[in-house]
């Protein structure tokens, strides 16, 4: 499962805010290794070269051993005298450096020439003192500065992302036909300037799409009801005229039927290139018994020379439906006609459900294959010698995602198929 990707504001705090903690993380730890190498190298260096030069007057003259020095605590004894020295030092390891007296720190180098040793104790406190102050300034700082780059990280992203949220914004907000308003001559031409403008083109050439589209659908509204119009009055008036004479009355019924369904799958195809919403005045409250029913005459011919019998039940009681009466009537008529294509005999069953239609037929079924791809234009089951272009069902599923119907279906190879819509 693809990981959904975190906002773009979000990876810049992280971005911004990991270089600045990043930046005073390591800035820390250089002060810190500087700081040290500099006791390790100067501090040391200093402390060793005044030992020597102290050793190397001791051997011009001893006495000066005695002399008190500003630096160190200087113990001078000789092998025999080691009872003299102080009792922190009788016992004193020379192989360790470090000793605690009155809880100061004292750094210890033990110096034999001869038969003498002499201690050095060179007082370390307010040099630990002073790194202590140093360590806790230098973390107070760190943290500071993590604060601060958290805080600049939050506000520059804004700085950042604004433009893009306000252009977003406006795409978003744009009413119908409305395009993006292009760069101001004196606007920097930065990124989101460049982008703004290849929305702005983009827009305005899907709109110019859009209006041709429109346009064309409106003429062909025109152009294919008024010959509708015109056969459809035609056949009325044949049926009338031909009266009891069964063969003729047929044909003047079926060419009736086929006007009012070609009108009707006109309507839906437009209603269906353009916004719902731009239809809400043409919603009618409609009885889905009724249409299921007209839409069961209108294959009376087919399923009485086919000898199947289509039963219209009831589960419960229908809820009438706000909708576009032609979208309905193409949804629902293409199903029964689907499934009365696909069956060569016994019965198909049409039940009304209080949201819903279902329709049960036991044709051949459909076969895995095809299944996974049967609302796909083109795509037909069961027998492929069957009259249809295998675009009906695709028809169905696009009215249904457009108005937001659920259509589902269960289909047993040899046992026939189920399919139900939920309004």
């Amino acid at each position: 499962m693809k990981t959904p990707a975190r906002p773009l504001r979000q990876r810049l705090v992280a971005a911004i805010a990991g270089l600045g903690i990043g930046v005073t993380l390591l800035f820390s730890a250089g002060l810190y290794v500087a700081f040290e190498t500099a006791e390790d190298t100067l501090f040391d260096t200093y402390r060793a070269r005044d030992i020597q030069s102290l050793l190397a007057l001791y051997e011009r003259d001893p006495a000066l051993a005695e002399v008190p020095h500003e630096n160190f605590r200087v113990f001078h004894v000789d092998d025999d005298e080691r009872s003299t020295l102080p009792g922190y030092l009788q016992g004193f390891d020379p192989a360790g450096d470090e000793l605690v007296l009155d809880g100061r720190e004292f750094h210890v180098e033990v110096h034999r020439r001869g038969a003498s040793t002499f201690y050095f104790l060179l007082d370390e406190s307010a040099f630990e003192d002073f790194e202590r102050a140093l360590f806790v300034v230098t973390a107070g700082l760190a943290a500071g500065m993590v604060g601060l780059s958290v805080w600049l990280s939050g506000h520059l992203s804004r700085r950042v992302i604004r433009p893009l949220t306000v252009l977003s914004d406006e795409v978003a907000t744009l009413a119908d036909g409305a395009t993006v308003a292009a760069p101001a001559p004196h606007e920097p031409s930065d990124e989101v300037g460049t982008l703004r403008s290849a929305i702005a083109g983009y827009q305005a050439r899907i709109v110019a799409v859009l209006e041709r589209e429109r346009e064309f659908s409106a003429d062909v509204s025109h152009e294919l009801r008024t010959p509708l119009m015109g056969v459809q009055g035609a056949a009325e008036l044949l049926e009338r005229r031909v009266g009891s004479a069964p063969a003729q009355r047929a044909l003047a019924t079926r060419i009736r039927r086929g006007c009012r369904h070609m009108t009707a799958l006109t309507e839906a195809l437009l209603y269906l290139a353009r916004e719902p919403a731009s239809f809400h005045d043409l919603v009618e409250t409609i009885d889905i018994v009724r249409v299921v029913e007209a839409q069961v005459a209108t294959v009376a011919d087919i399923t009485q020379r086919k000898g199947i019998t289509v039963s219209v039940e009831r589960d419960g009681t229908p809820v009438p439906l706000a909708a576009i009466p032609a979208v309905v009537e193409i949804v629902i008529g293409n199903i029964i006609k689907n499934a009365v294509k696909y069956t060569d005999g016994d019965v198909i069953n049409v039940i009304v459900r209080p949201h819903g239609v279902l329709v049960q037929d036991y044709g051949p079924g459909i076969d895995a294959a095809t299944q996974d791809r049967l609302f796909e234009r083109f795509a037909r089951g069961g027998q492929r010698d069957a009259d249809g272009s295998g675009i009906g069902l695709a028809l169905v599923k696009r009215f249904c995602d457009q108005y937001g119907w659920r259509i589902g279906f269960d289909s047993v190879p040899g046992r026939g198929t189920r399919i139900a819509i939920d309004f």
